[in-house]
């Protein structure tokens, strides 16, 4: 059984007007259009954008990413995906944590007597964090082509259909 050595600890909200009409946080300059075409453009005041403040721990990953990635990869795809790169790219030195070590109530002690744990992570150089990006654009984009796939964003489209 493959354990996963990453989670995600903070996710951002996603911020609609409706169904499909996703905020679009920009400045369009108006005297660059006649008004009356760039009042048809949906913008909303960066401003408008959630803000978020985390705790970071030496070796989490942070990804910045558009709904390119988030409609077609779910979460647990997402991390497999981090977990293989960062296995592969031997970014991590594994450690075997014990419930007994750990009092039983750690987060990688549920339930199980040993599981790995990658506390050690080395710094991911740009090139690596590049690669990464684009391991994760190829696997949403070839979800997204395969119509027998379910994606966040078809699961969300069946739910709204049921309705």
């Amino acid at each position: 059984e493959m354990t996963q050595s990453f989670q995600i600890v903070k996710r951002s909200k996603e911020q609609q007007h409706s169904f499909n009409t996703p905020y679009q946080l920009a400045n369009i300059p108006k005297d660059k259009f006649k008004a009356k075409i760039a009042d048809q453009f949906w913008s909303d005041e960066p401003t408008l954008a959630d803000t978020y403040q985390v705790k970071l721990k030496p070796g989490d990953i942070i990804m910045l990413a558009t709904d390119g990635l988030f409609d077609n990869l779910f979460k647990h795809e997402i991390l497999r995906v981090v977990d293989d790169f960062v296995k592969q790219a031997n970014c991590i030195t594994p450690k075997l944590l014990s419930n007994e070590r750990s009092g039983g109530d750690s987060l990688f002690s549920r339930n199980r007597p040993c599981v790995p744990e990658y506390n050690h992570v080395e710094d991911l150089d740009a090139d690596d964090a590049r690669q990464l990006a684009i391991k994760l654009a190829q696997s949403a984009y070839t979800k997204a082509h395969n119509n027998d796939c379910l994606t966040p964003f078809g699961k969300r489209v069946n739910k709204l259909l049921k309705n």
